[in-house]
């Protein structure tokens, strides 16, 4: 297929998938023209990805990156210097395998964000939680890992993206629960706002905690009411 030929087919893709073409016809040409145009257009995609002969600093230019995208795989840099010296050196042995890993990393993120549809605030995100999460940064040595998919064909992005939304759902449970807490381990009843005095009533009477000692207050925090409120935190997420 040529680029003449492409222009002429792909208008066909389109309607196949807007579902404007019997069902019929649809079948007899869908595996074809499908495979054809998706073989096309890898090949297309193949030239764009070939290295540039200018230095490694302005790749992220020729693939119309902000500089700051080039800035932060440095911190990426220094991370497997830390972590994983062995792909570290890899990188630092020849300037050809160098400007490869640059080039291949920077492609990963542009294709990311035009062909995957995710921002850099994503994919950066995606990156922070890989390098400090204690499971994944023993096995995240590449930024190419982003776009692999792992055994139920989800992108690691999507993956490190969830998990990322998570930990910081429970960073912020955790810290509502220790402000409460604090609030009904450090302050008498006439101090507490009136949600919590309601709260504290679905355990104890306001005269009964009022003359309960720590220890008692202590126990029925942490062994009822904290934990009450933290599964009503996760339910409203």
């Amino acid at each position: 297929m040529n680029k003449q030929e492409y222009q002429c087919v792909r208008p066909l893709i389109d309607e196949l998938n807007k579902g404007g073409v019997p069902a019929d016809i649809y079948r007899r040409i869908s595996a074809f023209v499908f495979g054809w145009v998706e073989r096309y257009e890898k090949r297309q995609e193949n030239k764009k990805s070939k290295m540039p002969d200018c230095g490694y600093a302005g790749f992220a230019e020729k693939l119309g990156l902000p500089g700051y995208v080039h800035n932060y795989l440095n911190t990426f840099v220094d991370y497997l210097r830390d972590r994983h010296p062995n792909a570290y050196r890899s990188i630092q042995n020849s300037g050809k395998s160098h400007r490869k890993w640059w080039w291949d990393s920077l492609v990963t993120i542009e294709r990311l964000m035009r062909i995957d549809g995710f921002t850099w605030e994503e994919i950066k995100a995606a990156i922070d939680f890989a390098m400090n999460d204690p499971f994944w940064q023993k096995v995240f040595r590449s930024i190419t890992k982003l776009r692999k998919t792992n055994a139920e064909g989800i992108k690691y992005i999507a993956v490190w993206l969830d998990k990322a939304k998570h930990r910081q759902e429970e960073t912020d449970i955790n810290r509502q629960v220790y402000a409460l807490k604090k609030m009904l381990l450090n302050n008498g009843w006439q101090d507490f706002p009136p949600e919590v005095q309601h709260r504290i009533r679905k355990y104890r009477e306001p005269h009964d905690w009022k003359i309960a000692s720590t220890g008692e207050k202590t126990k029925l925090v942490n062994n009822q009411i904290l934990p009450d409120y933290r599964r009503e935190l996760r339910g409203r997420k």
